[in-house]
Parts: structure tokens; sequence; C-alpha cells
């Protein structure tokens, strides 16, 4: 074995021998491993077992086959983030159990982590600048100013010492970090700078993002806006920590030699360099560190850390002893505010937070190491485990890809990159609004391990072309060589995963009738004196409105699919509740729906002013100038801005990004939040906004209204069914027996068994469906009480009178509402696509814009169709056969999943199924039991009733009927 195979030896470990490790390498070979000679190791007793992997790094081996390793990594796929695993390094010791402390922090915004952002932004600006255009202290701050309007608005101590401090910081980063400073002082290459490449090591099981490098990786650095260790006279031991494991991991990614690469902690409020070199030992207590706090993450993902958090205390955290003014008045209070609510909770409040706390543990894990037990699980581990043929397979990477433009203003944020053509077996896995990384790939041994990685998202992407915005701009062009070729894969973040936590510990200590009304310990409110201020010209919406508007707490609307939900009963909502004075909070799962939402309201007659919290890239064009940083663009002061949200009294956006903006509520206090596709959203990611308050501790929402249906999709969880089923007998008594229910349908469950008037409604008179299209839904999913409107549409003939009775499409077009289309199986088994089923879908495309031009009828195709179908892959297909009939328009049909198209109607839905084989079935159903104890298969539902005037279903008979749901179907349209 050469020493180059010796850097990291990958083990399933199976036993232990004495002082030595005994496990399987890739190749089933039998390997023993050398317990490293560091008394850090020796925990590992009480972490590994049966089955776990382990990376042994930088092995020495034995001539009896031993191999002694520098140092070991626990469950390497599980990357850990450095800043992260550093911040447990603090005066008072580096217990394990405060990086899961560090989820529990209250995330506001104070002056100094304000200052940290904004000298973050001055690095990028100083960076950047060039002779020719040297970076000014007004327009970065200009910028810092539109990026970051809430938190300044609301935060507290900014004042004229604030600004004198930022102005101070950017100068100092100026003076360093800038067109002459960097060069002078570090030897660094202007025209080789880049910022905030990310890396990750699977061999660590680490990953990071660094704030500045060269691109020869010779230097780094690191920017802290903060204080160094003013007592000891030096940087803060996890700063120092921080850059020692950025070196580690550069040197296991790009095989580079410890002394190639320069390390750099800059701090900003001094200004100062410190070159940080760490010893081994310090190095592999911090690798031990990880390895104990990826072990108790697993824990946590089997509640069992709840004993230790409520048990545990500040002093029992103290393992230095330290007595010190810095523990006394500052670190021990502030551990005390984290583990005091544990013990002072109530067990009922207790069940629910931990049990809640697990469910997300095992989603991040999923998320992270996906499951090799379930076929088809996807995970981010994936980007090193799965082959390039795999990847390819499952359209997961897009390789050989050309840099055909960049997008500079101020700056490289935006690349086109041109793709080649694939083989007619490939369809790639990608769609606008992917967040990816992008790296370059000019060999077939470079990869995202190997590689600087640098992330963005997919704003727009067609066969021969995808375009990136990229999370931080750059200026060098060599960062991106032309004549390179390069890799696109999906990205993770665990940013969400540690918002929900947060968002659930939040509710320890939320006010107590909120707990309540959540727990259903207590009913909602409800005044039945009050009246509506208006006649919406429908008693049925009125009667809804009503409820609404009664209900003090909590309303629930069941609005099944084209009932209005949006267009009726959430707009009058609104028109009753603006009064010039009320704030109104409304929120939706996808961004799509707000998209809605927002066309919903600009059609309001009062046209209320209104703002979307979100990104340009998640916002459709017509609605962008209602984007928070767009409506105050004109504003140049704090209290410009404050005065601009304070008369602003409808804020709009997607439930995870009003959760994360926990500003915007102390600022606000909303009377009614309208959240709207409530049964997509979790219990967890329902938290924020539960738990919210003011200043003052008053609840920041006055009463939730919930809109959704139990009988479309439910939320989105990647664990096995009965991982999330609940054994807390006083969760099951109070409703609570399955974590991967929404809010929404938890709640309308038990007032469905426990009734209350006024708290739920059900719209009943759908107004998209023509009653033949919508038929099938009607009679098997709703019990047949569905009426329409009517409207003029779901009365009307088919328009086609001339067509070509030969060509079976157009006949099938011109004569029928519904039908089934039979397609044969696909040859290629087990790839989620059928050519045969595209074809047949194309043909139908084809067909209708013949028709609309025979019978003289405007045709814009994007506008009329659209096309669902259940895989990834298959939407690659069905884009690749439409685009070859070169129609006009035909590039911008919709085409997509189930899940995606939930919300959304088209005039002709072209529904394709795709699957060949019976035991493949499963992959389109999701089946649950409805509060009346009926099956229902919740994405057969959404998929029929997308359609307003015709919908057609193709696929193979003979693998669709081993559902007995699928041969009605197929009966009943071809009947």
């Amino acid at each position: 074995m050469q020493q180059e195979d010796l850097l990291k030896i990958a083990i399933i470990f199976d036993h232990w021998e004495g002082e030595t490790l005994v496990g399987y390498d890739n190749n089933k070979a039998v390997r023993r491993i050398a317990l490293p000679q560091k008394k850090c190791y020796q925990e590992l007793r009480n972490i590994l077992y049966k089955g776990c992997s382990i990376n042994s790094l930088s092995n020495q081996l034995e001539s009896d086959g031993t191999l002694h390793p520098k140092d070991i990594i626990f469950e390497p796929d599980y990357l850990i983030e450095i800043s992260s695993l550093s911040r447990c390094m603090q005066p008072y010791g580096s217990p394990a159990i405060g990086y899961i402390l560090n989820f529990f922090e209250k995330n506001e915004e104070s002056a100094a982590r304000l200052l940290g952002e904004a000298a973050n932004m001055f690095l990028d600006d100083c960076a950047n600048e060039s002779s020719d255009s040297p970076a000014m202290y007004k327009d970065s701050v200009a910028k810092f100013f539109r990026e970051y309007p809430l938190q300044l608005s609301s935060c507290e101590n900014i004042d004229k010492k604030f600004f004198e401090q930022l102005h101070r910081q950017f100068c100092n980063i100026q003076m360093k970090v800038g067109n002459i400073g960097i060069e002078s002082e570090k030897g660094y290459r202007r025209d080789n700078v880049q910022l905030e490449p990310s890396f990750f090591c699977e061999a660590l099981g680490l990953q990071g993002r660094i704030d500045l490098l060269q691109s020869d990786c010779s230097h780094l650095i690191e920017l802290k806006a903060g204080k160094a260790d003013e007592f000891r006279g030096g940087p803060k031991e996890e700063h120092k920590l921080q850059m020692s494991l950025y070196k580690e991991m550069l040197c296991y990614n790009l095989r580079l030699p410890r002394n190639h690469i320069h390390t750099h902690l800059f701090y900003s409020r001094y200004p100062r360099f410190y070159s940080i070199e760490s010893g081994e030992q310090v190095i592999s207590s911090a690798l031990m560190l990880r390895n104990k706090i990826v072990a108790l993450l697993l824990q946590l993902g089997e509640d069992g850390l709840r004993n230790i958090l409520i048990s545990i205390t500040p002093d029992d955290l103290n393992e230095s002893n330290t007595s010190s003014r810095l523990w006394t008045q500052y670190q021990r209070p502030a551990l005390e505010a984290i583990l005091t609510p544990f013990k002072e909770s109530h067990a009922l409040l207790l069940d629910y937070f931990f049990g809640n706390l697990s469910f997300v543990a095992r989603e991040m894990l999923l998320a992270k190491k996906g499951d090799n037990l379930r076929e088809g699980s996807r995970s981010f581990s994936d980007v090193w485990r799965a082959t390039l043929e795999n990847k390819q397979s499952n359209g997961n990477i897009l390789i050989g890809l050309e840099i055909k433009q960049f997008n500079e203003l101020e700056g490289i944020s935006d690349i086109t990159l041109g793709i080649p053509e694939y083989s007619n077996d490939f369809f790639p896995n990608f769609r606008a609004g992917d967040t990816v990384f992008i790296y370059r790939r000019d060999t077939e041994h470079d990869t995202a391990i190997n590689r600087q990685v640098t992330r963005g998202t997919i704003t727009h992407i067609t066969p021969e072309s995808v375009t990136l915005h990229l999370r931080h701009k750059q200026r060098n062009r060599i960062i991106f060589p032309t004549q390179s070729r390069y890799a696109i894969e999906h990205d993770h973040m665990d940013s969400t995963f540690r918002a929900t936590f947060r968002d659930l510990y939040s509710l320890l200590t939320a006010p107590r009738h909120r707990i309540e009304l959540l727990l259903s310990q207590r009913q909602p409110r409800f005044d039945s004196t009050l009246t509506l201020t208006r006649d919406y010209g429908n008693q049925y919406i009125n009667d809804i409105v009503l409820k609404a508007k009664q209900a003090e707490e909590l309303f629930m609307l069941v609005g099944p699919p084209g009932t209005g939900k949006t267009s009726q009963a959430l707009s009058c909502m609104v028109r009753e509740f603006y009064d010039g004075s009320s704030d109104i909070l409304i929120a939706s799962y996808t961004n799509r729906a707000v998209d809605e939402i927002c066309q919903t309201l600009e059609r309001l007659p009062e046209k209320p002013a209104y703002i979307r919290i979100g990104s340009e890239q998640s916002c459709a064009q017509q609605y962008r100038h209602r984007l928070l940083k767009n409506v105050i663009s004109h504003c140049q002061k704090r209290d410009e801005i404050h005065s601009v949200i304070e008369s602003t009294h409808i804020i709009v956006g997607t439930i995870a990004s009003l959760t994360s903006r926990k500003e915007l509520y102390r600022m606000k206090r909303f009377s009614t939040a309208i959240i709207d596709e409530a049964s997509q959203i979790l219990e967890s990611q329902f938290a924020g906004l539960i738990a919210a308050t003011t200043p003052t501790g008053e609840s920041a929402i006055g009463k939730f209204i919930m809109i959704g249906d139990t009988k479309q999709l439910p939320a989105v969880v990647t664990q096995p069914a009965q991982l999330s089923r609940v054994k807390s007998r006083r969760l099951l008594a109070a409703g609570i027996s399955d974590l991967s229910m929404s809010l929404f349908e938890r709640l309308y469950q038990w007032y469905f068994k426990h009734p209350i008037e006024g708290i739920t409604a059900t719209l009943n008179r759908q107004g998209r469906m023509h009653p033949i299209v919508g038929n099938f839904a009607n009679k098997h999913f709703y019990a047949g009480l569905l009426d329409c409107v009517p409207l003029p549409h779901q009365c009307e003939e088919l328009p086609y009178k001339i067509f070509d009775y030969c060509n079976i499409c157009q006949r099938t077009l011109a004569t029928r509402r519904t039908a089934f289309i039979v397609t044969e199986k696909s040859k290629e088994k087990r790839t989620k696509s059928n050519k045969g089923e595209a074809q047949a879908i194309a043909q139908f495309v084809k067909a209708h814009y013949e028709l609309c031009k025979a019978n003289n009828i405007e045709c814009i195709l994007s506008e009329d169709i659209g096309v669902i179908v259940p895989f990834r892959n298959q939407i690659a297909m069905v884009m690749n056969e439409i685009a070859k009939l070169q129609l006009p328009y035909c590039e911008d049909i919709i085409i997509d999943t189930v899940e995606r198209f939930q919300g959304s109607q088209k005039d002709i839905i072209l529904f394709g199924t795709t699957i060949s084989e019976p035991d493949e079935i499963s992959m389109l159903s999701s089946i649950a039991t409805d509060a009346d104890g009926n099956s229902i298969d919740r994405k057969l539902n959404v998929a029929l009733t997308r359609a307003r005037k015709q919908m057609f279903v193709f696929g193979n008979p003979e693998a669709l009927s081993v559902s007995p749901l699928y041969r009605t179907l197929i009966e009943e349209l071809n009947s």
C-alpha cells in the first residue's frame, strides 16, 4: 500500500480487541486500527457502535497490518460547520453539549452583531476594489443599510457611537485588505483573491466557508469584528481553532503541505493581523470534540438528551472550574437563562418540545446522510458517496459546463454556462430556484471534496444553458477561468434546521395562554357580537368571513381545490380586517403561493399597500417592487424605514421568511395572521410564529386564520412513518399522535372530534373545474359535496369545431373533457422516465396548437397547458420532447411534479404517470385517512384538480391497475 493511500481509510466499525478497533474497509477486508495514543481518543469507546462509519487518518502501517492513525473521525458524512464547532471552545471549557445549547440562543440583533455583518460586507467591497474604482464608505454603508433594514431600524443602541464604530471598521478593513494594504502586508495578489469560498471535507467530517482566500490557497484571511482576548493579549482560542481547522481542511482536501498555507486572523476593531499556528494535540482534541458532538446529535434524534438537558447546570459545564468575572457575570448567567426553561416547563410542553426536537433532528440526519435502507433516498453525502454514473443516472450532476457569459454589475453576480449534449438517457434533476454549488471539473478526478465550491441559486435553465446567481459576488474573473469546465450539484444548508431548533425552544418561554391553545388544553375564544363592515356580494362568503372575524384566537378554513380560498375567502378577509390601523400578516408555504397572494392583493379595490419579505430570486418579476428593499429604497435614515414599516399594514411572505424575521415583531404587533397552504406546514415550522412576542412579552400575533385542505398534499417529511408516531400518553391525550402531521390537520381533527361552533368552516363551491373534469375527485375524495359556482367555463361547450378526425390527439382534445391515454412501458426499467409517454404528451401539446390555429382561437401554450409528472427525470424527458416541436411559447410551459403544482391551475392538464411496473405504484401515491375515516390519495387528488377545462391522464394500465383507485380512474375516464 502506498503512502498516498494511507492518508484516509474508511472503515465500518465492528468490535474492539483491547485497544484496537476492528472493522471492514470498502473492499470488505478486515482492518485493525490502533487507538491513537492521545488522551482525548479514549472517549471513542463511549461513542462507536457496530456498523458505524469511521475515517482513519494519516495512518502508519505496521508489519502485522495494524494501522496507527493520527486521528479518527466518527460518522464523517455528518459534516459539522467549523465555525459552529469552534464556538464550543470557551474559557470555561469545551463541553460537547454546548453545541446543542447554542441552538437555543436567542437570535436577536444587537449592535455588536450588526457591526459584524457590516464588517463582512466591507471586506467584500474592499477586497474587490481597484485603483480605478476604490471602495467608498458612503456606498458600502448604503448597501449595508439596504441589506439589513429591519435589523437596523428595530435594534436598540444604534446611535452616533455605532456609526462612528462602523466608519472606523471600514477604514481599518480598507487599510489592511484594500488595494494597497492586502498586498504590502501579506503577499496577496490582487488578481487572485476570492471571497467566501466553501469547502466540504468528508475526511474530517467538517465543512467551512472562508472569508477571503488566495486562489492558490497560500494565504487565507478570517475577519473578526469583535474583540480579541484582551485579557491574554492575543486572539481568542475559539478563533485560533477556527483558523487551524480551516488549514487542516485545505490540507486534506487539496493535498497541500501545511507550510504552504498561511493563515491570518484579522481583528478589524484594532486593526491587526495574527498569524495562527496550532499544535497537533489541539487539532486532535477539536476533532474528538466534533466526534462527541455528532454522537450527541444522533442521540438527539432518538430523544436521548432529555434527561441531560433537564438536569444539567451551568456549573456542570464549567470544566475549567473558573471563577473569573467573565464566567460569573456573563457566561454563567447566559447558560442559566438557556437551561432554566427546561426545569420550569410543565411535562406536556416538554413532551411536545422534545418530541418535535427529535423529529427535526432525524430530518436533519437524513438530509445529511440519507437512509441506506430506503431505495431512492437522497442526501447531501451523495456528493462524495455516489459514483458519477449514479449521479448522472439520477440527474443530480451537470458536468462539462462551459462559461458563456458573466453579469459583472459591481462584481460577478451571475454566470451563464452552456450545457453540452449528454447521452439520450440523461435527464437533469435541476430547475429554477434550486440552491446549488459550482466547481471546476477539468478532469474526472476533480470533485466537490478536492475543489473549492461556490454557492448560488439557479435562476434560469434550458436544455442548452443554466444561469446561476452567486451567493457572494466576485470581481476577479480568474476564479472562473473560461478555458475550464465546470460541474453543478445540489447544495444543502444547515441553517433551516438550526432555525427550527431555535423556534421550538422559544415555545418554552412563550405566553402561557398561547401554549395552552396549541396543546388543546383550553378552547379558543369567540366573540359572537362582532358584525361585518360590508357585504361581499355572496352570503356564502359573508358567513365564512364573519366566522373568521368573530374568532378571537383561531379559525380554520378547509379549502378544497378551486373553491377560491385565496381569490375569494382570503381576499375578503383582508378587506374586512384592513381598517387602516390593524396589522395583518399573510404567509404561505411556497413562494409560488405567495405570488398568488400578491396577485390577489393587487386586485383588491382598496389597493392596499403591502410589503413582501423575501429575495428577488424567489419572487415573480411583477411583484418585486413590493419587496422590502425596494419599498424602502428611498429611505436615508432608520426612522424613515421604521415609519414605512409602521404605516404599511400588510406584510406577506413564506412561513420560513416570516418566521426568521424576529425583528419584525419588535416593531409591529399583528392583529391577525392568515396562513395559506397550512396543511403543508409542520408543527415545528409553525413554532416561530406561535411563540413570537413583542418586546413587552405580549404575543406578537393576535389570532391565526389557517387555510388548508387535509385531502391535498401533506407536509414534506423524509423519515419513515413509524419514527414520527407519538408514544407519549400525555401527547396522545392532547390529540398529538404523529409529528409528520401538519398543525392544521392535527387541530382540525381535534375540533372534528370536539366541535366548537365557529372555529372551523369549509368552502364547497368550486369555480375551477368543469363538472366533468372535477367529477372523479368530487365523487371519491369529497363525497360529492363540491358544487360548481358555476362560472362560464364550467357551462360552455368545447370550442373546437374543426379538427382532423384521423388524428387521435386532435379528435380526443376536440371531443373529450377527460380521457385516459394508454402508453407503453418504458424500455429502460427503473429510470423514473418514460420516453413513449413524453412523446405522447408532446403530441397533445402539438394537437392543441393545431386545433387553436384551425379554429382561429388565440393560443399561448404556456398559459393554456400544464404538465404534471411524478419524477424530475420525466420532467426533463417531457421538456426535451416538447422543445423539439419548436412551437411558440412551448419553452415556457410549466412541467413539474404534483408537489410543485399544488396551488396552480391551467385550462388543460396533461398528467403523465410514467411508471411501467406494478410495484412502482407507491411512488405515485400519498395515502391518508381523513377525519371521517375515509382513505384519500392526496397526490392523485391534487393532480386531477389542477385543470379548468380539460384533463388527460397518460399511463400504462397494467402498472396502474394494481391500485383499486387508479383502476377505477381508468374505467371512469374511459366511460
